[in-house]
């Protein structure tokens, strides 16, 4: 014999002869993540070696030593790095600029030769010229007057050529006579300047 149950509780279980019934929610569903968490747990040696496995298996590890070739750069002239023009790891070909320097003392010397030149200082003071003039004017009177002076002996036989030539600045006797009179004076040799 079948026995069956029909109320009205099956069809509106929130309402009771009327009235509304407010029921707590269900606490299934910590219970629920509680075991869950409990079951990670327990399988995660498991899951980690599966993983480890698999990784294995997509990732192959070799031991290796890297050698990176090196160039060395050296400037011609001294400076400072102004920029660098190249990122590292770039690629770069034969007489590509690499770096920017920067040498004051040559900015420093491209300025000057950049500045006009400066006209020449002509001297404008008359006192310093007639002083300079009055004083060589002095010399040559003075050189007039020995040369004038050695002439007077020689031609009075007092006086060699090479004294005479040594005083008007020619080290070489002109005519015969006078170098036969130059060997014949002690001490005194024939000596061309030129």
């Amino acid at each position: 014999m079948k026995i069956r149950f029909s109320s009205s509780k099956e069809q509106q279980p929130t309402q009771d002869q009327g009235l509304q019934v407010l029921y707590a929610p269900g606490k299934r569903l910590a219970f629920k993540l509680r075991w869950y968490l409990i079951l990670l747990a327990v399988t995660s040696p498991l899951l980690w070696l599966v993983g480890r496995a698999l990784l294995s298996v997509w990732l192959i590890e070799a031991p290796a030593q890297l050698q990176l070739t090196t160039s060395e750069l050296r400037a011609r002239e001294p400076g400072q790095v102004q920029q660098v023009l190249v990122r590292p790891g770039e690629r770069v070909t034969a007489g590509q600029v690499l770096v920017r320097l920067d040498n004051p003392e040559w900015r420093a010397r491209l300025a000057l030769l950049a500045e006009p030149p400066a006209p020449p200082v002509v001297p404008t003071d008359d006192a310093l010229g007639a002083r300079e003039r009055d004083a060589l004017q002095r010399l040559l009177v003075s050189a007039e007057q020995r040369l004038q002076q050695l002439a007077g002996l020689q031609a009075a036989g007092a006086a060699t050529c090479c004294s005479s030539s040594a005083s008007s600045g020619w080290w070489r006797c002109r005519t015969p006579a006078s170098s036969s009179a130059c060997s014949s004076v002690p001490g005194c040799r024939r000596v061309s300047r030129v």
